[in-house]
C-alpha cells in the first residue's frame, strides 16, 4: 500500500461503529416519582354513582430517588405528599408529609420486582372538625414512620415504571387510616 496513514485512517473509521456496539449504555440510576389522584374509597364510590360529589378527597405525591451505586439493590431518597379533603360545608383535612426513604429490592424476575420500602416523615395538618356543633381548626406537627412491601413493574428497554405499595403507619396517612394502598408513576433516568 502506497500510503499507510491513509489506510490506518479507513481502518479507524470502519472500527468505530463496532466500537459503538460494544459499549452497553448504563442502567439509569434516579428516578422521579408522582402521584395525583382523588382517593378510591367507599364514599368516592358511593358519590360517584349518585353523581353529588359532596366531600372528595384529593391525594399528590412526588418523590425523588437514587440507586445507591455500592449495591443496586438499595435506593434512597425524599418524598412530599399532600392529601386534603374539600367538602360543601367548613370541615376538612390537610396533611403534609416530607421526609426520606429507603427501599430494598428483594426479588425480580422479568419485569417484575418485589420491594420492601420505609420511610420517616414529619407531618403538618390542618383539621377543621365540628365539635358539639362548633366549627374547631386543630393544627400542629407530628412525626411518622411506614413500612410498605410493594411490586414494580418495568420493563429493561423502557424509562417508566408503575409502583404498587400498601403503605402501614404509625400516624393517620389518608382518610384517618393507617395503612393504605398507594401507587407512583416513575421516570428512570
Amino acid at each position: 500500500m502506497k500510503n499507510p496513514t491513509l489506510f490506518l485512517f479507513v481502518v479507524v473509521i470502519c472500527s468505530l461503529p463496532l466500537k459503538a456496539q460494544e459499549e452497553s449504555k448504563p442502567e439509569p440510576s434516579h428516578q422521579i416519582g408522582l402521584q395525583a389522584n382523588p382517593f378510591f374509597n367507599e364514599l368516592f364510590f358511593d358519590e360517584l354513582a349518585s353523581g353529588s360529589f359532596s366531600r372528595s378527597l384529593l391525594v399528590f405525591s412526588a418523590r425523588y430517588g437514587q440507586q445507591l451505586p455500592v449495591n443496586k439493590k438499595f435506593t434512597v431518597g425524599g418524598e412530599f405528599t399532600w392529601w386534603q379533603t374539600t367538602s360543601r360545608d367548613d370541615m376538612g383535612y390537610l396533611n403534609l408529609n416530607l421526609g426520606p426513604w429507603a427501599r430494598y429490592s428483594l426479588y425480580s424476575f422479568g419485569g417484575i420486582h418485589f420491594f420492601t420500602e420505609s420511610s420517616v416523615y414529619a407531618t403538618y395538618y390542618n383539621n377543621k372538625v365540628s365539635i358539639f356543633g362548633e366549627m374547631e381548626t386543630i393544627d400542629g406537627f407530628d412525626w411518622g414512620y411506614y413500612v410498605a412491601p410493594g411490586i414494580n413493574f418495568k420493563s429493561s428497554e423502557s424509562r417508566w415504571s408503575l409502583d404498587l405499595l400498601w403503605k402501614f403507619s404509625t400516624e393517620p396517612l389518608i382518610d384517618n387510616r393507617r395503612n393504605v394502598f398507594s401507587f407512583k408513576i416513575n421516570y428512570h433516568f
